[in-house]
């Protein structure tokens, strides 16, 4: 059962670090945090930095 918790938790974590490398990802998961989940269902693609200048501001 060990086992197995940490192959999750390993999987849990790797899906996470894959999302929030890239910057508009950290961006957006930070304002997602602070606006609240309204913003989710607009912000689930991906979006290129040059797209969102309002993000890094």
């Amino acid at each position: 059962i060990k086992t197995t918790y940490w192959v999750y938790l390993a999987q849990d974590h790797q899906m996470w670090h894959c999302n929030t490398t890239r910057e508009t990802r950290i961006t957006e998961n930070c304002h997602t945090a602070e606006l609240g989940e309204n913003k989710l269902p607009e912000k689930t693609e991906h979006v290129a930095p040059t797209s969102n200048p309002d993000l890094f501001n």
